[in-house]
């Protein structure tokens, strides 16, 4: 997994990103990944496009870890709805616990 967090980090191709991070957000589905394996996506997120900055708040909220909330609240505020959007829903999930295995 922390290959696919620096390739995302370092591959400027959207579609690249893309994937990686789609794969990420997989793996952080299916298991409990602390916040420290994704925190170098976080000076990414001014620059990504809206939908790839949905992934990576995405990815923040399934780890369930509180030191997450101060880096997805600002995308509140977000000029992009689909952005607002997924910062609320990735707040949602940050204060819920799902099934994860760990």
């Amino acid at each position: 997994m922390a290959e696919l967090v620096a390739l995302t980090a370092a591959e400027a191709d959207e579609r690249v990103r893309e994937s990686a991070l789609n794969a990420c957000a997989d793996a952080a589905t299916a298991y409990m990944l602390p916040l420290a394996l994704f925190r170098p996506l976080t000076p990414l997120l001014p620059n990504l496009s809206a939908e790839l900055t949905g992934y990576v708040l995405l990815i923040l909220g399934l780890t369930h870890d509180p030191a997450a909330r101060p880096i997805i609240t600002p995308y509140l505020n977000h000029p992009e709805a689909s952005v607002r959007l997924e910062a609320s829903d990735a707040l949602t999930e940050l204060a819920g616990q799902g099934p994860k295995i760990v």
